[in-house]
């Protein structure tokens, strides 16, 4: 079964920037040396600067004007995308379940309105994106991301949207994908 996951910009970079929020340079090195130790130092080092530029607000995105060459980029997110996914699996979700961190980020909450700090119209805000964020992580906590493929191009509106696909286990990965037109 594969997944299948879409993101415009604004998605993905909720999806992974709090991830990186308080970790250093030589950290996001290790982790790129650590999930692609395959790759190559210029794919790697590309890897770390889109990370940076993601981290500081600079342009880590697929501009529109250049959405005909799009390859690399593609690849560079769908590896950001992949180590997330391991920092969530290892760090955040590896001695609690997503049901139970979402249980309690909702018990804090629940806290702050009984006390007065928020009001019922933030408190339901704040499940509801609770709620949303749960949905997401147990989608990822349930994909394999062994052999992800993506593909980047535009919606309707020209806007550019990043499709992530897990491929099965054991995928051929040196097999070429066909297109057809």
């Amino acid at each position: 079964m594969t997944d299948l996951f879409i993101y415009d910009k604004e998605d993905f970079a909720s999806t992974v920037v709090y991830c990186w929020k308080g970790t250093s340079s030589v950290d996001i090195r290790e982790l790129i040396d650590v999930e692609f130790p395959t790759a190559s130092k210029t794919f790697r080092n590309s890897v770390f600067r889109r990370i940076i530029a993601l981290r500081v607000g600079g342009d880590w995105w697929l501009e529109d004007s250049s959405i005909c060459n799009h390859t690399k980029t593609t690849r560079e997110l769908v590896a950001i995308w992949k180590i997330v996914l391991s920092i969530m699996r290892y760090a955040v979700y590896s001695t609690i379940s997503v049901n139970e961190f979402a249980s309690e980020r909702l018990a804090e909450v629940e806290i702050r309105v009984m006390s007065g700090e928020i009001n019922e119209q933030t408190y339901i805000e704040h499940c509801d994106w609770i709620k949303k964020c749960k949905e997401k992580d147990e989608a990822l906590m349930d994909c394999c991301s062994c052999c992800p493929i993506g593909s980047m191009n535009q919606q309707e509106g020209g806007k550019a949207v990043l499709r992530i696909m897990c491929l099965p286990s054991g995928w051929d990965v040196n097999s070429t994908c066909v297109r057809f037109d």
